[in-house]
């Protein structure tokens, strides 16, 4: 059983940084621990999911003899960028910073996530690469039955996914998108929502700010996966607010993640509007006017905060 594997690393797994919960561990370990294929993690940060998916493969009968979780991400940062100072912070609170690579440029933390998660290295491949137009040219199984997102929530990231990865699906391959309920996350929630529409997804469970999603089309590769990311950004508003309306009738969904995408919302809105037009400006003010009045004023106030500052640092 999942659940009684997971205990029995519980405090290792939990202890790991990053910014998912313990429900999400559990939940990717045990996914992992089910999958018929290839399992692939975009963006792997400090290893927190890195490892929670690379112990679901170590017991995993359908994964035996060497299988490997394979984990992508740049692994670095420009010095100036915005993560720069989340990865410094998150470092010197784990007593990491010596193995950070730092020069005047970047900060490289390859060697960090390899520490953290060498209880699992005989189920981890690390590719370190930066998303920058084609994913074609790694050595990327055809078959991938789970697939983790938790990278950059633009589309412009998730073009080369779209393109060279989500056609490497099967039908009923598990799809995991952390950050859903991310205010900064708007035009992947507007891409996921029309994949929900025309019926190539299926929402499986929400926990915390991750959707973990099933392909429920017959046949994945002749998904037209980049158009469909390219009429999504064109329909955005009215996508997040299908997405909205869709988690508002979920039962037992938390406040938060409403609050989060009626944010995306209004990032999505300004976003996409050089000058705002009297129209715009009365789209938004309905919208901050509800969440005043009709959420948390202490998570409304947080999350306005962190929309108008841009800070990437969770509050």
């Amino acid at each position: 059983m999942p659940r009684i594997e997971f205990e029995k690393r519980r405090e290792f797994l939990t202890s790991l940084p990053g910014m998912i919960d313990t429900n999400e561990r559990f939940q990717l370990f045990k996914y992992a621990s089910q999958a018929k294929g290839a399992v692939v993690e975009m963006g792997a940060f400090f290893g927190a999911s890195t490892a929670c998916l690379a112990a679901g493969i170590s017991i995993n009968p359908e994964l035996s003899g060497g299988a490997k979780l394979i984990s992508i991400d740049a692994f670095k940062v420009g010095a100036k960028h915005a993560l720069a100072k989340h990865v410094l912070h998150t470092a010197k609170k784990y007593n990491l910073t010596d193995k950070l690579h730092i020069t005047e440029k970047a900060i490289d933390w390859l060697a960090v996530t390899r520490h953290l998660t060498s209880r699992y290295v005989r189920h981890i491949e690390f590719i370190q690469f930066t998303v920058n137009g084609s994913l074609s040219n790694l050595s990327i199984p055809e078959n991938i039955d789970l697939l983790f997102l938790d990278m950059p929530k633009d589309s412009i990231t998730m073009h080369p996914v779209a393109k060279d990865l989500l056609p490497k699906l099967n039908c009923h391959s598990k799809l995991i998108f952390q950050d859903y309920a991310y205010l900064f996350s708007d035009e992947l929630i507007a891409y996921f929502e029309l994949l929900e529409q025309i019926n190539v997804i299926r929402l499986c469970t929400s926990i915390s700010t991750s959707n973990f999603y099933e392909v429920i089309a017959e046949n994945p590769s002749r998904v037209d996966w980049i158009g469909l990311l390219d009429r999504s950004q064109s329909e955005c508003e009215d996508l997040i607010s299908k997405a909205i309306k869709r988690c508002s009738q979920i039962k037992g969904k938390h406040d938060n993640c409403i609050i989060a995408l009626k944010f995306a919302l209004v990032n999505s809105i300004l976003k996409r509007s050089e000058h705002l037009g009297l129209q715009s400006q009365k789209r938004i003010y309905s919208v901050i006017n509800d969440l005043l009045f009709n959420y948390d004023k202490q998570a409304v106030s947080l999350m306005l905060t962190e929309l108008l500052t841009k800070d990437f640092e969770r509050m």
